[in-house]
């Protein structure tokens, strides 16, 4: 197993700019790719997942925002932190708009940088976590995983079909053991709501 800290991708048409970067963050053992321009940045995003990019605004194949863009279109899980010559408070908000995770100014303080990359991509595993969760959570209480195919519990399938688009309270009823939080986790999965948390109240 790898004991790199994540895979970064440095997207900047200065050539010093790249090698200090390359330096700074292979130090702190992050594995490193670079590119010189924001069309290269594009071909490396398309062949390869990365967990952060530190993308330059102002290149002279591209603008950074544009580039930003497509790269969130193609990979949208992915950190961008945004770097400049040029700190705007208008260029930062643009950026966080168009989906970067942070914005900094040239030249940055190096320490600062590290913990805006090591948060970056902490909060990047973290939404992919819960992408994972999420959908290991809608196929364990799915339909296909409640046992019963007969017409009585086909019914049952079809009401909570309905039931799970509308905002009505619903009261399940039935022996112990008959699956009745199994039901409320299907309605629950399978609403508009299935983002929100599912919580269960002990009533006893």
């Amino acid at each position: 197993m790898s004991n790199q800290s994540g895979s970064i991708l440095v997207v900047d048409d200065e050539v010093a700019i790249r090698e200090n970067l390359d330096l700074l963050l292979s130090d702190a053992n992050y594995r490193v790719t670079l590119a010189d321009s924001g069309t290269e940045g594009l071909r490396r995003v398309e062949s390869e997942l990365f967990d952060l990019i530190l993308l330059d605004v102002m290149m002279p194949d591209r603008n950074g925002l544009e580039v930003l863009k497509e790269i969130h279109q193609i990979s949208p899980e992915t950190a961008i932190i945004m770097i400049t010559a040029f700190g705007t408070i208008e260029n930062a908000v643009s950026a966080i708009k168009a989906g970067a995770s942070d914005y900094v100014t040239k030249p940055w303080d190096n320490e600062k940088l590290l913990l805006d990359i090591k948060n970056g991509i902490q909060q990047r595993r973290l939404q992919v976590e819960n992408r994972e969760l999420k959908r290991a959570l809608k196929q364990r209480y799915g339909f296909s995983n409640i046992i019963g195919k007969s017409e009585k519990m086909l019914k049952v399938f079809d009401l909570v079909s309905h039931v799970a688009q509308s905002r009505t309270t619903v009261l399940i009823q039935g022996e112990s053991g008959t699956g009745k939080e199994l039901i409320a986790k299907a309605i629950h999965t399978n609403s508009p709501r299935s983002e929100n948390t599912f919580v269960t109240v002990n009533s006893g």
